[in-house]
């Protein structure tokens, strides 16, 4: 354990000692508890980026021929790194079309690493989508950012920037086809298994039933009988019914629904990304580590803000030691820490988790 671990776990326990001598010693507790925090908060380092890095196991290895077993580790680390690059990346930037988009590709390069950790004879076969695509995608990122902290806002850069959120909104296509390609062999064994069966079937006189239907599907003469009252009850409220081949008019419904750009349309609209989250192998540890140590300081030294310092947001630490006197930040922190607790791990590694 470092030697600033040490001094916070110290200063942690002589906060409440100093907190059972009574309240003339309640000052000084709050100010050790406070340098406790500080430095909880300075001793947090994150795993390094190759610490996270998962590796191929031998197993694992064993399904790739010899001479492409290096290769096979090299693309899957670099697939790796280049993923969290990008994760980095959409927390970093500040234009949120370009943060959408990169929202957008990772799910998919997430499933992408994990069919190639269950199915690593096929990661070679995955090299363009990592040594290029993935690559790139990573690149114009970090550009992006450079070009943001430039300041600047010339036609120019302004173009540039909005090329590139063109070029990797465009990337969700070829995500989607380089992981088809991945699953070729599978879908024509499948195919193939399918059209024996169904010869086998038709050889048995046996007659195929069609997909069934869901019950918001109606058939055609369910629709034609619901439709008659419907449109008897139209023409009784003085509406004049539709005529066949018509197209109906959709129902106008909530603003919200006809205006998906207000109110809880946009929350919905926020919400879709959250939805689509896949944490990738490398951090799924991290984030579980992470849940655990957020949900026991928020409730047990949620008064003090110890969870905020831990996520490094230091100002809000500061901001629940200051209210620690009227009750407030414990109800909240203990409000937060069983929230953390049953908060599904997808959400609270979109809501709470940020990579370093």
């Amino acid at each position: 354990m470092s030697g600033w671990k040490i001094a916070g776990l110290v200063c942690f326990a002589a906060a409440l000692v100093e907190g059972w001598q009574g309240q003339t010693s309640a000052a000084v507790g709050t100010m050790v508890l406070a340098i406790g925090c500080a430095r909880v908060a300075l001793a947090r380092r994150s795993r390094t980026q190759a610490q996270r890095i998962a590796a191929l196991s031998a197993e694992q290895l064993a399904a790739v021929p010899a001479e492409e077993q290096a290769l096979a580790t090299e693309l899957y680390e670099k697939a790796q790194r280049d993923y969290l690059a990008v994760e980095q990346a959409r927390h970093a930037v500040k234009d949120e079309r370009l943060a959408r988009a990169l929202a957008a590709l990772q799910p998919v390069s997430a499933r992408i690493m994990g069919y190639l950790r269950q199915h690593p004879e096929k990661i070679p076969l995955a090299r363009k989508f990592i040594d290029y695509y993935q690559d790139r995608a990573a690149q114009l990122a970090a550009e992006y950012q450079e070009l943001e902290a430039t300041g600047l806002v010339t036609p120019q850069v302004e173009e540039t920037k909005r090329h590139i959120r063109e070029v990797v909104a465009s990337f969700g296509q070829v995500y989607t086809a380089s992981f088809e390609k991945l699953l070729t062999d599978k879908l024509l064994d499948v195919d193939a298994e399918l059209k024996v069966m169904e010869q086998t079937l038709d050889a048995e006189g046996i007659e195929r039933v069609p997909e069934a239907q869901t019950a918001d599907e109606a058939s055609p003469e369910e629709q034609a009988q619901a439709g008659e009252p419907a449109a008897a009850g139209a023409a009784q409220a003085g509406g004049a019914p539709q005529t066949a081949g018509a197209t109906p008019q959709a129902p106008q419904g909530a603003p919200w629904q006809r205006h998906p750009g207000c109110g809880r349309g946009r929350r919905l609209a926020r919400r879709l990304p959250e939805e689509r989250t896949v944490i990738p192998v490398p951090l799924e540890a991290d984030v579980r580590r992470q849940r655990i140590v957020m949900s026991v300081l928020a409730i047990l030294l949620g008064t003090f803000g110890a969870h905020k310092f831990f996520q490094g947001r230091i100002g809000m630490g500061i901001l629940y030691m200051v209210f620690c006197g009227t009750g407030i930040p414990t109800i909240v922190g203990l409000c937060e820490g069983i929230r953390y607790a049953t908060m599904p791990l997808e959400r609270f590694y979109e809501k709470v988790y940020r990579p370093c």
